[in-house]
């Protein structure tokens, strides 16, 4: 791209892509009701989802990430879903179905630094 193109799609916005995915997560929900508003409203298979929050190397991938918030004491063994309380309630726009997930713990770990 030229600069002059550059400067046109920042000029016109034409570069941002509206979300194609919408997710509310009302306040108070486990991470079961969380997977099945995934699945309703995002097209993430409840099954995945259930799993995802079950990955002990994917939850201390996001340990790494979010240390002010995640700690290893998630991962002790009596605990069934260790990112259960952790996700934000609030809605959640995105283009891409794996941000949905990041987008809460961002969320959460901002409200925690308040």
């Amino acid at each position: 791209m030229t600069l002059a193109e550059i400067t046109a799609e920042l000029e016109t916005g034409s570069i941002q892509q509206d979300p194609q995915l919408r997710v509310t997560i009302p306040e108070g929900r486990n991470i079961e009701e969380i997977a099945s508003l995934y699945e309703e409203h995002a097209g993430i298979a409840k099954a995945d989802f259930i799993e995802k929050m079950q990955d002990k190397a994917y939850i201390k991938e996001l340990i790494s990430l979010y240390p002010n918030i995640l700690t290893e004491d998630i991962l002790h063994e009596d605990i069934i879903y260790p990112l259960e309380g952790y996700l934000f309630p609030a809605t959640y726009e995105s283009i891409k179905k794996n941000q949905l997930l990041i987008r809460q713990l961002q969320k959460c770990s901002i409200k925690r630094m308040m």
